[in-house]
């Protein structure tokens, strides 16, 4: 990947950012997340931007404690554990506070 590949997603999330609109939001994220992932194995404490890690308590498929260990070793990480939820309810109950959170913090 390119370091242009890169910038273009980053301006490409902050024009969605700026439209408004959680799904163009939640797409552009996706498509940088994409991006990153391509570029293999990211120790947690090399990510410069802001991170935000919401884990369900009840998920069965990843214990909750990775949540709370990726979140300790980014640099800028917040962490909202939902003790509630599961793998995929986590993201109906903090789904749309976590694009808040996006815009807040882009």
């Amino acid at each position: 990947m390119r370091r242009g590949d890169l910038d273009d997603a980053a301006a490409a999330l902050q024009r969605a950012i700026d439209s408004g609109s959680p799904s163009i939001v939640a797409q552009a994220a996706y498509d940088l997340g994409c991006l990153l992932e391509e570029q293999g194995d990211i120790e947690p404490g090399q990510v410069p931007v802001p991170v935000l890690v919401f884990h369900g308590g009840q998920d069965r498929m990843v214990p909750s404690g990775h949540g709370a260990w990726l979140a300790a070793r980014c640099p800028d990480a917040e962490l909202w554990l939902r003790p509630d939820d599961g793998h995929v309810s986590v993201l109906g109950s903090c789904g749309v506070a976590a694009l808040d959170w996006l815009v807040s913090h882009a």
